[in-house]
């Protein structure tokens, strides 16, 4: 069974980049609908057909599994679409655009040191979130989504992670995560640690 642990340093952008007067663009995310993006998820993966995306349901959506502790509101071991909707609508509360991430990874209980990640959007999250990216240096990686000003960011999100490294690599559509931190909307400082058993 593969398991991941998160413990995230974010640093959000939003406002912060939009007041540096540094002649870029202002950071911008992707819109937000939270109940269509919420019903769209209920769409693609309820294959049992009980309106919640339970049990083995969650194999097809890696970054909603890493979240459904924090979402599941009712403690069933499943997500609805009113919980999944709520944790959009809290994105879109914090008034964060794209913020930062600082990513370590382990791979048989070592630290990756080179290699690339890669950061691909659940699919109900919509076209116009673009994957991202980023190289390991020393140890961490800070990948970054196709933003106007190209800023070093990625917008919130629940995302598929997938590694490549010569110490090893994470299965595509294996391990997920979510990039947001209710308890802190608007400076980000958490840092996020990925490992499978």
């Amino acid at each position: 069974m593969k398991r991941l642990f998160g413990f995230w340093t974010l640093l959000g952008v939003s406002l912060l980049l939009s007041k540096t007067g540094c002649g870029r663009p202002a950071p911008k995310a992707p819109e937000l609908d939270p109940p269509a993006m919420a019903a769209k998820a209920i769409e693609l993966y309820d294959s049992n057909g009980n309106k919640k995306i339970d049990g083995d349901e969650f194999t097809q959506t890696p970054g909603l599994e890493f979240a459904r502790r924090e979402i599941d509101e009712d403690k069933d071991k499943a997500l609805s679409a009113d919980e999944i909707q709520k944790r959009l609508e809290a994105w879109k509360a914090s008034g964060i655009t794209l913020t930062s991430a600082q990513i370590v990874c382990r791979v048989n209980g070592k630290q990756v040191k080179e290699g690339t990640l890669r950061l691909v959007p659940d699919p109900f999250l919509g076209e116009n979130f673009l994957p991202a990216e980023g190289e390991f240096i020393n140890g961490t990686c800070q990948p970054a989504a196709p933003n106007p000003g190209n800023y070093q960011a990625l917008p919130l999100g629940f995302y598929s992670v997938e590694l490549s490294s010569p110490q090893g690599n994470f299965e595509p559509g294996k391990m997920g995560v979510e990039i947001f931190d209710e308890s802190r909307h608007f400076i980000k400082n958490r840092r996020y640690e990925i490992y499978e058993d």
